[in-house]
């Protein structure tokens, strides 16, 4: 904890000296400093560190020409902000907010696939997560999609993006029959093979998800 504040103590110092620096510069700035912030919220939950990250990355974007490398990264850190805000609150329009800069990011990313794969990772964890809270049927299918990208099949992944597709799994199931109105091809199987195979191999849920996919057949 010590060296993050005075990671972020060092950004703000280097910050207040760069007013004759260039908007990419200063837009470097305060995207790395609202990241920092950020980092701190996750240890502490102080919601002024949040909100200050939220107004960085924001910041940061506004300075950023449109087409810069940098803007699809920043686009995914500010959704996943706002994806911090809804858990920690439960208001839907930070949801709403988060889902539709991850999308943004997608859309503008172009370049190595490890890196679009988080960002359709982001996404795909986010519609995840409204599906649980709103049962929205659109947002399941996207989530699948977007699952099944084959930049996300290179990807080292992260045990949480795991559950989401074992959860996936279960409410296809459940929603099967409006799903299958819609003509759709994926199949439960699939997902649950998914899960299996974006659950590190040492993970406690590997042995479970293996079971899980066994019996969808």
């Amino acid at each position: 904890m010590k060296d993050l504040d005075a990671a972020i103590q060092f950004t703000m110092e280097t910050e207040s000296h760069s007013s004759a620096a260039s908007s990419i510069d200063n837009a470097t700035h305060s995207g790395n400093l609202g990241i920092l912030l950020s980092k701190r919220f996750e240890v502490t939950g102080d919601f002024h560190d949040l909100d200050k990250a939220i107004d960085l990355i924001n910041g940061a974007l506004e300075l950023l020409p449109s087409g810069h490398a940098s803007r699809s990264f920043l686009l995914g850190r500010l959704g996943s902000q706002f994806g911090k805000k809804f858990e920690a609150t439960g208001a839907m329009d930070t949801l709403n907010r988060a889902i539709e800069l991850a999308e943004e990011a997608v859309t503008v990313y172009s370049g190595d696939s490890l890196i679009l794969a988080s960002q359709l990772e982001n996404e795909s964890v986010l519609r995840a997560r409204r599906f649980e809270v709103t049962g929205n049927i659109d947002d399941l299918i996207r989530a699948i999609d977007l699952s099944a990208e084959p930049s996300m099949q290179h990807r080292i992944e992260h045990p949480q993006r795991a559950d989401r597709l074992a959860n996936l799994r279960l409410d296809w199931e459940i929603d099967s029959s409006e799903l299958e109105t819609r003509r759709i091809s994926i199949k439960p199987l699939g997902v649950a093979i998914s899960a299996v195979d974006a659950t590190p191999v040492l993970h406690d849920a590997r042995a479970s998800r293996i079971g899980t996919s066994g019996s969808s057949t």
